[in-house]
């Protein structure tokens, strides 16, 4: 408005058409120089921070002698320029001096039909974002306190060392043997596919009943030694655990129910004794144990079928800690204890470890990522649309004034004025609710069919953004038409 009166000010006195779009253009050419200069400079100050907090490099380092990027600034800039000086160069310039200077001017239709859709469109994307992240951070959640049916705390998991010689078995045996007198451990156990880590390798196991009949079924082999069930509470659904023994067993096997299901086996009981042919063994072999299903990773996986073999020098030892110890005030006193024992029994081996509890808290790392990618970005898309709701407010309560007046005249009060000012924005926020429950209920599905294991349906994923970008957008245009509601209407019609 306050434009289009310098419009008709200038025209008035003698600027012609050409004059003012040339104006126009300058005006948004230097803007949009500036803005971009600053919005390069935060995004190269910011971009370690970025880069950190999305967990990956994805800015590249700005040189600006190279002419690509400079070509790439000016592309900005004229882009901007357009977007941003079009409309006052080409529409604003083109209005009739009187109308404007004698207030019969109130801006098109169609200006304020692409106002209201700009807001729609903002917020309707706000919702979808904000939704998406309550449902991207419910599922991490979901994922994370799901039992895993194997229990992984207080675990200290060490590589088995790399340098051995003649004394490496005699060296393994008094490792563990010191390990059972330390005051800090619970109980020890080796493998070779840890949980949470990994397998030792695919296999396939066949069931024959006779000559004429097989049934091949893939697995996950890893190798265990013989207090592996008991360390992680894996239960024996049937069967027997492993005993020890001096070297490496193959004959016998341990499998999980997942496994023993597959191969055909009504029950764990019915698997007990049977004969199945394994690669990794050139004769049958009898399955000894049935053991629960558990997560052997992250619940991105479904559960595998997995067959256990027994093998005394597996490559990693888990070292269970007494929970009086497992605490950030005696860890390094604990692994001091763990380390000195290490390095007497494995002179020359690096001290290799890891925590059992937060390599499974990484497996969900990505997701942390990406869940907080997408928050920054509603957050940002809240920020534009609670911008774009501001602007239109000022816009259509300008507009408005001279109706406001004449309705005060009449008697209605500051309240009554504000909600006719308000219903209509809330409105569009309503509207922008509307559109985004199918898109976001759309982007929920297919998301969480990625997951094999998903958490119960919840409606707060789509209540919470509705309920937020609501209070948000009530927020932002409660000022400026309240200013509006309170304003005296003498000003409003002293040229009526």
């Amino acid at each position: 408005m306050e434009r289009a009166r310098e419009v008709g000010v200038r025209k008035t006195l003698g600027s012609g058409r050409g004059q003012l779009i040339l104006q126009f253009l300058l005006e948004a050419t230097v803007l949009n120089f500036f803005a971009a200069l600053i919005a390069i400079t935060l995004v190269q100050v910011c971009a370690p921070f970025l880069e950190g907090y999305a967990g990956a490099a994805f800015l590249p380092s700005l040189r600006w002698h190279t002419g690509v990027y400079v070509l790439w600034f000016g592309a900005l800039v004229a882009l901007g320029t357009v977007a941003s000086g079009a409309y006052p160069a080409f529409v604003l310039s083109g209005f009739r001096p009187a109308q404007v200077l004698k207030g019969l001017w109130r801006g098109g239709k169609q200006g304020l039909s692409l106002r209201r859709l700009l807001v729609v469109l903002q917020f309707t994307t706000s919702v979808v974002l904000l939704g998406g992240t309550f449902t991207i951070f419910q599922q991490i959640r979901y994922m994370r306190q799901a039992p895993l049916g194997i229990d992984v705390d207080r675990n200290i998991v060490l590589q088995a060392p790399r340098i051995l010689d003649s004394l490496a078995q005699q060296r393994r045996v008094t490792f563990f043997d010191q390990l059972s007198r330390n005051p800090h451990v619970e109980s020890v156990a080796q493998a070779g596919g840890m949980p949470g880590i990994g397998f030792n390798y695919g296999n396939a196991l066949f069931r024959f009943d006779d000559s004429e009949k097989e049934y091949p079924t893939e697995v996950q082999v890893t190798e265990v030694d013989h207090r592996f069930f008991e360390h992680f509470s894996l239960p024996l659904l049937a069967g027997e655990a492993f005993i020890e023994k001096p070297i490496k067993d193959y004959s016998r096997i341990i499998i999980n129910a997942t496994t023993a299901e597959r191969m055909g086996f009504a029950t764990p009981e019915e698997a007990i004794g049977q004969k199945v042919l394994a690669n990794f063994s050139g004769e049958p072999v009898e399955v000894m144990g049935v053991v629960a299903d558990y997560h052997h990773q992250s619940l991105h996986n479904a559960i595998q079928g997995i067959v256990f073999h027994y093998y005394p020098d597996a490559g990693r030892y888990a070292i269970k800690v007494k929970p009086e110890y497992y605490t950030l005030t005696e860890m390094e006193t604990v692994l001091g204890s763990i380390q000195s024992q290490y390095d007497e029994s494995f002179p020359g081996n690096p001290f290799d470890y890891t925590f059992l509890d937060d390599r499974f808290a990484n497996l969900y790392a990505e997701d942390q990522r990406l869940g907080s990618i997408t928050a920054a970005f509603a957050g940002l898309a809240v920020l534009i649309g609670c911008l774009g709701l501001l602007g239109l407010a000022a816009y259509m309560a300008l507009q408005r004034t001279k109706e406001v007046g004449i309705r005060k005249v009449l008697g209605a009060s500051g309240a009554q004025i504000f909600l006719l000012l308000s219903q209509e924005f809330l409105r569009l926020v309503g509207v922008a609710v509307l559109l985004a429950m199918p898109l976001l209920f759309a982007f929920n599905r297919v998301w969480l069919a990625e997951f094999p294991f998903r958490g119960p349906f919840s409606i707060l994923p789509y209540l919470l953004p509705a309920l937020l970008v609501g209070l948000f957008a009530w927020a932002t245009v409660s000022y400026q038409t309240w200013q509006a509601a309170r304003a005296n209407p003498s000003k409003a019609l002293r040229s009526e």
